[in-house]
Order: structure tokens, then C-alpha cells, then sequence
């Protein structure tokens, strides 16, 4: 074998930066006992981890009730989510919990899981709480995530992106109190607004971390659409955001919610209206999974539909709305 000098010129950029992990995000939609069931098709995939919405708040959803208000103090209920955790590590998948909405006993009256928390220590309290209980599993969440996409006008959250900078202090730190090694992060920016408004936001946020020195391992945002290579241009004006603040050199950027397909949905279609651009397709991928819920991918993230996760309840397979790709 010959031997040769390799130059490596950092001072430019080309071509589609290279994504270091691959991984898969559940929208919430998708019961816990199926993703628990077809979990060994994670490792197939050789996914890092699988980001998940956990709906908590909202009464109808798995775990919407994983805290509650009662008259002897707050009461968590663990076994479904513990179930989980145990299966995703069985198969050498990371839990990355994204820590959303707002749960039922810091709603206020009348409220809802889009609610601003109307006590923000017992928030801290509630979030201590589930950093703390898993910490005593042994550390199993690979990133927690402090809600999902506050900054979408009539989604997910009722509040100003203000009311967001209070409630991530107040999660992050909980966070922190409960396992002083957590990795803990956010915003996952939703990009539903003009680019100049998404950097603006973001980099009132930043400013407002640095200013109170919170915690933060890193920095997430979501992008729909292949268009123009807009994924691209998202991740650019992110670094740019980030570049020029040094309190957050150490943080790293998750792009966890990532398709070619861009709202609205749900698309009625079977086949991806876009090319899929600089992914290429994984046949094990295509076959292990389904499209009856929706499957996508992302660096760090997976969407199709809105709904996405594992097969059809009846472990069907065939042609999927959304083919995954592996970046």
C-alpha cells in the first residue's frame, strides 16, 4: 500500500456537511407498546437515538399524566416510561426525551398542555424530579431537551418566546438538580417564521442564556423542505447565531426534526413529492419499517406525515409515504 500526504483545508466550506449521528424521532403518535415491540429494528438501523415528544399535559396522550397534583403532593408515574428507556437500551438506543408540554399540576386554570406554567419552582420541582429518576436508573437518557418548538404560532405553546426563555431557565436548571451531568439543550426552533425573525429569536435566546450563565449542551432546530437546499441554509445562519457568542463553543447543533417533505400535512400521497437530495437510501432501512405511521429521518431527528416511529399495528409492510434515509 502506498502512503501520501493529505491536506485538509478548513478554511472553506463544500459540498453537505457531514452528519455525525444518525437517529429517529417519534412525534408522540406512536403507542409506546409498538415502539417497545419493533425496537430490535433500531439497531438494524443503527439509529444513536430516538428523539421523542412525550405529550406530557395533555390527558390523552401515553404520557400525558406522568405527573399529577394530589392531595398527598405530586404523584409520577413511571412504568410505562421506564419500559421504554429499558427496551430503547436493550438495543443500544439513546432515549432522547424531549421534555414537552406543560404538565398538569403547573397549568393554570382553565389551561392546557400549550399553557404558560403557572408556578415556575414547582416546574423546576417537576423537572428535578425527572432528571433525578432516571439519573437513579443509571443515566440512560442519551439528551433531554427542554419542549418542543415553542416559537410556532398556535401548536405548542401559548406563550411569548420570553415566556420560552423563563421556561427553559426554570427546566434546565431542574434538569441540573436532578443529575448534574444531564445533557440538556433546546430550543428546537420550529422555522415556521421568516429566517430574519428565527435568527433574531435565537439570538435573543442565547443572549439570555449567557446573561443568567444557565446550562445548555445544545443547540436544536427543525427543518422541512429540500427547496433551495433550505436545510442548509438553516444550519448556516444557526452557526452564525452560535459562532459569535464563545460562552457557547462547547455546544453542539442537533438538527432533530428533518425531511424533505414541508408542511402542512398530512399528505395523502404515497410517494415523497421531492427528491430526497443528499440522502441515500438504505434497503434494510426501507424494509424494517412501514409507512402506516410515517417514517423520515434526519441528523438527529425523523419525521414523515407527522406521524412516524415503527410498522403498522398488524406488522404490515409496503410502500411507504415516506421512504428512510440514512445520512
Amino acid at each position: 500500500m502506498g502512503k501520501g500526504n493529505v491536506w485538509v483545508d478548513l478554511a472553506g466550506e463544500g459540498g453537505v456537511p457531514l452528519f455525525k449521528k444518525f437517529a429517529m424521532f417519534d412525534s408522540g403518535f406512536v403507542p409506546a407498546e409498538r415502539t417497545c415491540r419493533d425496537a430490535a429494528l433500531f439497531r438494524r438501523c443503527r439509529i444513536s437515538s430516538l428523539r421523542m415528544d412525550l405529550f406530557i399535559g395533555e390527558p390523552a396522550a401515553e404520557f400525558g399524566s406522568m405527573v399529577e397534583e394530589t392531595p398527598e403532593g405530586l404523584h409520577y408515574s413511571w412504568e410505562k416510561a421506564d419500559q421504554l428507556v429499558k427496551v430503547l437500551e436493550e438495543n443500544r438506543v439513546s432515549p432522547y426525551f424531549s421534555w414537552c408540554y406543560v404538565p398538569l399540576p403547573v397549568q393554570p386554570e382553565s389551561g392546557n398542555f400549550r399553557s404558560v406554567p403557572a408556578d415556575w419552582e414547582k416546574y423546576r420541582e417537576i423537572m428535578k424530579d425527572f432528571a433525578a429518576h432516571f439519573k437513579q436508573m443509571g443515566s440512560p437518557l442519551g439528551y433531554q431537551e427542554i419542549y418542543n418548538e415553542p416559537v410556532n404560532p398556535g401548536a405548542f405553546f401559548d406563550g411569548t418566546p420570553e415566556d420560552y426563555h423563563t421556561l427553559y431557565e426554570y427546566g434546565a436548571l431542574g434538569i441540573r438538580d436532578g443529575d448534574p451531568e444531564a445533557l440538556v439543550g433546546g430550543p428546537a426552533e420550529a422555522f415556521v417564521l421568516p429566517p430574519s425573525e428565527c435568527r433574531d429569536n435565537a439570538s435573543r435566546f442565547l443572549d439570555y442564556i449567557q446573561r443568567k450563565e444557565l446550562p445548555m449542551d445544545f443547540f436544536s432546530f427543525h427543518t422541512y423542505g429540500f427547496q433551495e437546499k433550505i436545510y442548509l441554509e438553516r444550519l448556516r445562519l444557526m452557526r452564525s447565531v452560535l459562532g459569535r457568542r464563545e460562552y457557547f463553543n462547547h455546544v453542539g447543533i442537533h438538527v432533530n426534526e428533518m425531511n424533505t417533505v414541508p408542511p402542512p400535512w398530512p399528505y395523502r400521497k404515497t410517494i415523497l413529492e421531492q427528491q430526497a437530495g443528499p440522502a441515500a437510501a438504505n434497503p434494510d432501512c426501507n424494509r424494517g419499517f412501514s409507512g402506516r405511521d410515517g417514517c423520515g429521518t434526519g441528523a438527529l431527528g425523523a419525521d414523515a406525515g407527522f406521524r412516524c416511529g415503527c410498522i403498522g399495528p398488524d406488522r404490515s409492510s409496503g410502500q411507504a409515504p415516506a421512504r428512510l434515509f440514512c445520512l
